[in-house]
């Protein structure tokens, strides 16, 4: 429905669809190896934006992956780490590679060190500020290691938005 609604709006543009699903390593890299494909080897800018709450009623998102890791931190942030390294040279040989890691003003809110949160069982609001904390660590820090390659990393904090996030 997104391609499609990007296309209705710039008839020009090019939009496809590659199938990604963050509880699953594999399916990480199979994504970003399509997109590699796709992009010919340079990508210019990569938003990291996936999130989930895990506060609704709904799923247990407090449940850990198939491979052990907390749900929310797996979502928000291990498996777009994973797709970011793997993306790594693709968006250093753009020679000027951009990455926005989509934090939250819930960051503040994170009472553990996010490499502790990821293997631990834990609320799901602790969880999700614990993600945030790291998406931002995670721009501060490859900025620092690959400005030196052309790739720069900026966190951002949509705010309050009218998603399906919480529910």
């Amino acid at each position: 429905a997104a391609a499609e609604w990007i296309r209705s709006c710039c008839p020009d543009a090019s939009a496809e669809v590659v199938p990604l699903d963050l509880q699953d390593f594999h399916s990480v890299l199979r994504c970003a190896d399509m997109i590699i494909a796709k992009a010919c080897g340079v990508i210019h800018a990569l938003v990291l934006n996936a999130g989930i709450g895990g506060l609704g009623s709904l799923p247990d998102w407090s449940k850990p992956t198939a491979k052990g890791v907390n749900m929310i931190f797996q979502v928000n942030f291990v498996a777009q780490f994973l797709l970011l390294r793997r993306l790594e040279h693709a968006l250093k040989a753009a020679k000027g590679g951009r990455v926005v890691c989509l934090s939250s003003v819930a960051h503040r809110f994170s009472t553990r060190q996010p490499a502790l949160a990821s293997w631990r069982p834990s609320p799901p609001g602790s969880s999700y500020s614990a993600s945030k904390l790291a998406m931002a660590i995670l721009a501060a820090e490859l900025s620092r290691r690959w400005s030196a390659d052309g790739v720069s990393g900026g966190s951002a904090n949509p705010g309050a938005v009218n998603s399906e996030i919480w529910y």
